[in-house]
């Protein structure tokens, strides 16, 4: 039932028909007569026919003997209510042509009624923006719930192929050090949710708490940083309108730095803007490392298979290094295929992609996750004829 619904046919309607029936695509083919009452079948208003592709010629032809007009509109549906759902229309005597003209194959359920027209109507699920679109997320699994969520709201294929992994420090004497001294400290830059978790976590192993930080203002890079400090019951001071480095050293010009200690917990590796930017305005800034972004260790085969079978329309990148797996993982002279986009954050982003050969097609200037969605949309509605099913 859920499988019609999904393709945008109801089974019963009121102007349609009240009355509804199930019956197997595929009967014993051992047995000696077919099980099936097909004249009274021939009057039922809506017939859902269950895995028969195979026997679709056989079927049609048994419905049109026993009564059933010729133009009955039927519809084959496969995969459905996945974004691997493909519907075919036509009516009794021709569903079976296409279906052969199109190799449409198993697993399909076939709907034999009025009800189908109301699709030209009803259709909600293929329509959606990304419907059938193969989007690739390389930020970790862990980390990608709100990406997947927001792409599958849209209708997208979401593959994963995390390209990086976020680990502890290999050491955090240098973290240890600074937690030690906290009084000294005027600010705390984050500059990923990575980092709150991982200083956070340490305050705590240390046998410190919140309290610790009572007089120390914060600054978070971003919305979705600055979400995981505030969840905690800590007030943000600074968010740049840019969510970049450059956008927190922009913001830190409006404000008098000369002779302020800062802390900046970040990755291991990761660009001096902050820090270089902010010494030049007089800051003392201690930079330490509070984890680690390292290759994930995927293998090629996986995404080589994906783009074989034609299911990657986008590969996405939310970080440099995202960017320095993916072709670290594909080798260096990995060529995109023609047809699949690149899309990314922001200019930092799209500039290791460009430095790593690739195009940057789509780059989404908001900084966010779901910005980078909406930019999905807009360029699929604006630059390319959507995937549909040819009815």
């Amino acid at each position: 039932m859920a499988v019609p619904a999904y393709a945008g046919i109801p089974l019963t309607h009121r102007n349609y028909t009240s009355t509804l029936a199930f019956v197997t695509g595929h009967e014993d083919p051992t047995k000696e007569e077919s099980d099936i009452d097909w004249e009274n079948l021939a009057g039922i208003g809506t017939v859902i026919f269950l895995m028969g592709v195979k026997n679709l010629r056989q079927i049609t032809a048994n419905l049109m003997v026993h009564g059933k007009h010729v133009d009955t509109p039927a519809a084959l549906i496969r995969w459905g209510t996945t974004e691997d759902q493909e519907t075919l229309t036509g009516t009794l005597s021709d569903i079976t042509r296409k279906a052969e003209d199109r190799k449409f194959s198993p697993p399909a359920i076939l709907v034999v009624g009025e009800v189908v027209n109301l699709r030209d109507v009803l259709n909600w699920f293929e329509t959606k923006p990304l419907f059938g679109r193969g989007i690739v997320i390389t930020r970790p699994e862990a980390q990608a719930e709100e990406f997947a969520s927001l792409l599958h709201t849209q209708g997208a294929r979401v593959i994963h192929f995390p390209t990086i992994k976020i680990t502890p420090a290999e050491s955090y004497e240098g973290l240890d050090g600074t937690i030690g001294q906290l009084s000294q400290y005027q600010w705390i830059i984050f500059t990923s949710a990575n980092g709150v978790g991982f200083f956070l976590n340490r305050l705590q192993e240390l046998g410190r708490d919140l309290r610790d930080l009572k007089g120390i203002r914060i600054c978070a890079i971003g919305p979705a940083t600055a979400a995981k400090i505030e969840k905690l019951g800590i007030r943000v001071d600074v968010i740049p309108e840019e969510f970049i480095s450059e956008g927190v050293v922009k913001e830190f010009e409006k404000l008098n730095l000369k002779g302020s200690r800062m802390l900046l917990p970040r990755a291991e590796k990761a660009r001096d803007v902050i820090s270089e930017g902010l010494t030049k305005l007089g800051a003392k800034v201690d930079v330490v490392t509070a984890y680690r972004t390292v290759n994930s260790g995927k293998n090629r085969s996986e995404m080589d298979n994906f783009i074989k079978e034609g299911k990657v329309d986008v590969i996405t990148f939310t970080s440099p290094s995202t960017v320095t797996n993916f072709m670290e993982i594909m080798g260096k002279k990995f060529v995109i295929p023609p047809g699949i986009k690149i899309a990314c954050i922001g200019p930092v982003t799209a500039a290791a992609v460009k430095e790593a050969g690739l195009p940057a097609d789509i780059i989404q200037e908001r900084y966010t996750i779901p910005g980078l969605v909406e930019t999905l949309v807009e360029y699929f509605r604006k630059n390319m004829n959507p995937k549909r099913n040819k009815e």
